[in-house]
């Protein structure tokens, strides 16, 4: 898009910590920031470059902030070895794979640290459990991070990923899905030797446009997009309705008016679905074409748990009749 190279790094973000808890963080401060009260965290940075030898300082981009983890007035979550991928299906999509990394500390935490190793220099601790968060991005700056709910959650207890994961690079297109690996370790990133030989490559598979979804509330619900212009003779829905959810589509002008032939009772309930390319029609009529450069809105009305995936505009296709599941 840039026509440049951009790199996604780790910027260590220097904190000042309260006075109880210099004891622990003064060797730590004065080794590395220069003060004897200071500490870090690891955050998200980006630089560009014209030049794939020379890179400037990276300005942080994305980083935890005071909803995420604090006890004792200091933070305990990093965000650690990013994933950044420029989605190719979709116009000016970034999806990035954040691994968050929660300390462990003896301070909040009711555990027994002695089993886990401290700095010989300074004494702390750099041991903790990750998982795998997903944020989206229109321009690779500004990231929106879906409720902080994790995309890939711990596994059970003695699981090789029951402890810390980190995503692998890449995504694969197979048929309608997307195909992506992480590395799983049953160890709270200790860096104990002893466990490597137990890392564990574990696949991902989700449908295509699947990383998440609008989701209605079993009464039902609906939403408005902003104004859009498209190019396409019939809109496609990547919905999955299940047996009992119901969907509906209004096009609507730039003011929000209703255009003739296609309001929402003119649309054809979309019902047993569960596809990646389903056509909607409106009084059995797909055909969207003579719209296309007109700025429109949708309107979207999702009914008993319709999960909506992703929309878009197509060049006309055969109707989307497949049974669910096929």
């Amino acid at each position: 898009r840039l026509n440049k190279y951009v790199a996604y790094v780790r910027v260590n973000k220097v904190f000042e910590c309260p006075p109880e808890r210099v004891p622990y963080y003064g060797k730590l401060g004065l080794q590395r920031f220069g003060a004897e009260n200071r500490y870090a965290r690891r955050t998200i940075g980006r630089s560009v470059s014209a030049d794939l030898a020379t890179f400037p300082a990276p300005e942080v981009v994305l980083e935890p902030d005071e909803k995420d983890p604090i006890f004792g007035g200091v933070k305990v979550m990093d965000f650690y070895c990013p994933q950044v991928i420029q989605y190719p299906y979709a116009q000016d999509a970034y999806f990035l794979l954040n691994c968050r990394y929660r300390s462990y500390e003896d301070w909040y935490l009711s555990i027994d640290m002695s089993k886990y190793p401290r700095s010989k220099v300074h004494n702390t601790f750099n041991c903790g459990v990750e998982d795998i968060e997903l944020d989206a991005s229109r321009d690779g700056i500004h990231w929106h991070r879906y409720d902080r709910r994790p995309w890939i959650a711990q596994g059970k207890p003695g699981s090789f990923d029951a402890l810390s994961m980190y995503m692998t690079r890449g995504m694969h297109l197979v048929g309608d899905e997307i195909w992506m690996y992480y590395i799983g370790i049953n160890d709270p990133h200790t860096g104990n030797a002893d466990v490597q030989d137990q890392y564990t490559l574990s696949q991902v598979v989700l449908r295509k446009d699947g990383f998440t979804c609008v989701e209605a509330d079993y009464a039902g619900g609906e939403f408005v997009t902003p104004p859009l212009r498209f190019e396409g003779a019939a809109l496609e829905l990547n919905i999955e309705t299940s047996a009992i959810g119901l969907a509906r589509v209004e096009i609507q002008d730039a003011g929000g008016t209703p255009l003739p032939g296609y309001a929402l009772e003119d649309c054809d309930r979309i019902h047993t679905a569960n596809s990646t390319q389903h056509t909607v029609t409106w009084a059995g009529n797909s055909d969207v074409s003579d719209l296309p450069g007109t700025p429109v809105r949708l309107r979207f009305e999702l009914q008993f748990g319709v999960k909506l995936y992703a929309f878009r505009f197509a060049e006309a296709t055969a109707l989307d009749a497949a049974p669910a599941g096929e």
